[in-house]
């Protein structure tokens, strides 16, 4: 709470937590992503662990995260307690192999379900990288479908998920 006051945020991590929580008792299959930063002047390790238990406990379907960077024409700069390159990059790899597990779980409950697949471009004979309802675009990861009857970039299939990886699912037209 104390970092999202120093950014300047008008919410607190209680509210994150109810809004999220709401979402996921309303709709159960909304997938849930946001972007986070670490790194930024005066977060401390205590911060990063809460930070951490707050997207174990939320468990995010996608979630993107970036490096706290200074420049001297924003208003952090001037801030205390700026955090090293080097602590911000560990925090970062530390967020992301957590991530990387959750992620992995998530997209575990996906398989053997059929979702609509925009097709988006040829990955080989037969194969197409795409996106289900649930997969944003250059924001997060893709499913590989394997076509059964010819098809092409833009079309819609429905297709059944075979495989999932931290990332990425994999899956067959029916």
């Amino acid at each position: 709470d104390g970092i999202l006051k120093r950014m300047g945020r008008h919410h607190r991590s209680a509210d994150l937590r109810r809004l999220f929580n709401d979402i996921r008792r309303v709709i159960p299959e909304a997938a849930l992503r946001t972007t986070v930063m670490v790194g930024f002047p005066g977060e401390s390790e205590a911060d990063m662990d809460e930070l951490m238990k707050f997207i174990q406990e939320i468990e995010f379907d996608h979630l993107g995260a970036f490096r706290y960077s200074d420049s001297e024409d924003i208003a952090s700069h001037k801030l205390t307690g700026h955090v090293s390159d080097d602590v911000a990059a560990e925090r970062f790899d530390r967020l992301m192999a957590a991530q990387a597990r959750i992620s992995s779980v998530r997209n575990q409950r996906h398989v053997g379900e059929t979702y609509p697949v925009l097709l988006e471009t040829r990955a080989g004979d037969r194969i197409f990288e795409g996106r289900t309802m649930f997969q944003a675009p250059e924001a997060d990861g893709i499913i590989r479908v394997e076509c059964r009857h010819p098809a092409a970039a833009g079309d819609v299939v429905m297709a059944r998920v075979t495989g999932a990886g931290e990332y990425d699912l994999t899956g067959k037209t029916v």
